[in-house]
């Protein structure tokens, strides 16, 4: 998003990076509206000062919630805006595990937050069932807090929009995330004999389901595709458990990998039980490929349905196997959707339009 925004004229500090994986860019950023200053701050530090000479500040994504509360609450000198990605997970954690099932995400979930927010050791205490209430309430009260110190808050899905409303009495400017078309290039596209599922090998993603599907259609097809499951490197410790062969491989990559992954699958498939909104839909398009997402996502607000992608019920595993048995059975549907989703991705929601709204939506806002 800094060099999306940087592309476009707009000055772009980058004072502090969460979480220095290579697959997520968790980013605070200052804007001025021109001399070009990178100015590296880490996020376990006070030291907020330096931001002031800004028009505004964006925080994008994820943010430790002390740091938020300081920049929003104790130290606000400028406008500031938060494009989210999800609640913070004290939060809306408790909302979601209700409503999709997911009856261990809240450890898994949890756990994974205190770690990158506070480093394992850290994490791993504030992890235990004795600090457990304590952390919870402390850290939904603070996220609270800082998030009703946003000027204005953009959402990546009118299906977020609602939830940060119910969760926090916030109203927000829904910008849809976008992908950079560059990721694309230097690849050599072409239609594999494997879908690809990115996601982490959490309860939330639905995998047992996907599995289940899979090898059903496979079997009435007497097809020879196989299901890839590839979660980020830095991610691939197991909380479900997946039986692999009849086609299923778990293989966890780096983001170089899951790129060339995506130029050789036939179609992407991310159907969890929630999500927000994900970008797989856009980054599979860049590479002509469809993607197979559950209706409750965010992202499925983009899809055309069948002209641009499929929409399955994530809890109906029949739904999902019809779609799989529809793509074994003739490649060209792959391929023309992957088209047409290439097609709309490039002239609607690319990072560059995603900038040029944001960008927008301060201008107006200042």
């Amino acid at each position: 998003m800094a060099r999306a925004l940087q592309g476009i004229g707009v000055d772009v500090s980058v004072f502090w990076h969460e979480w220095g994986q290579e697959f997520q860019g968790h980013e605070l950023f200052s804007l001025k509206f021109p001399d070009l200053k990178i100015v590296n701050l880490p996020w376990r530090s006070w030291k907020l000062g330096k931001i002031h000479d800004a028009d505004v500040v964006l925080v994008s994504y994820h943010i430790n919630p002390r740091i938020g509360f300081m920049l929003t609450r104790l130290r606000k000198k400028v406008p500031t805006f938060w494009l989210s990605g999800e609640p913070n997970r004290a939060l809306w954690e408790r909302w979601i595990t209700g409503v999709a099932g997911a009856e261990h995400y809240r450890t898994e979930v949890f756990r994974s937050m205190m770690n990158g927010l506070y480093g394992n050791s850290v994490g791993r205490v504030l992890s235990t069932r004795p600090m457990w209430d304590l952390v919870w309430g402390a850290a939904s009260l603070l996220d609270y807090e800082y998030v009703q110190g946003f000027d204005r808050i953009f959402s990546q899905s009118s299906l977020q929009r609602g939830l940060l409303q119910r969760i926090y009495g916030r109203d927000s400017v829904v910008v849809n995330p976008c992908s950079d078309p560059a990721v694309a290039n230097g690849y050599r596209i072409s239609y594999g004999d494997f879908f690809l599922c990115g996601a982490a090998l959490e309860r939330s993603k639905n995998l047992e389901r996907i599995v289940s599907a899979f090898r059903f259609a496979r079997e009435k097809t007497d097809s020879n595709c196989r299901l890839v499951l590839a979660p980020p490197q830095y991610r691939a410790r197991s909380a479900v458990s997946i039986q692999e062969g009849e086609g299923v491989e778990v293989h966890p990559m780096s983001r170089r990998e899951y790129l060339q992954a995506y130029a050789g699958c036939c179609a992407a498939v991310a159907v969890s039980l929630w999500e927000p909104f994900g970008l797989t839909f856009g980054e599979a398009a860049l590479f002509k490929k469809p993607t197979i997402m559950s209706t409750t996502s965010g992202c499925y607000e983009l899809v055309d349905e069948g002209v641009t992608g499929f929409g399955v019920n994530p809890y109906d595993a029949k739904d999902l196997a019809t779609v799989f048995m529809l793509l074994m059975s003739d490649s060209k549907i792959a391929e023309d959707v992957g088209e047409a989703a290439y097609g709309k991705v490039c002239s609607q929601f690319t990072i560059r339009h995603m900038a040029e709204r944001i960008q927008g939506l301060i201008e107006t806002y200042l």
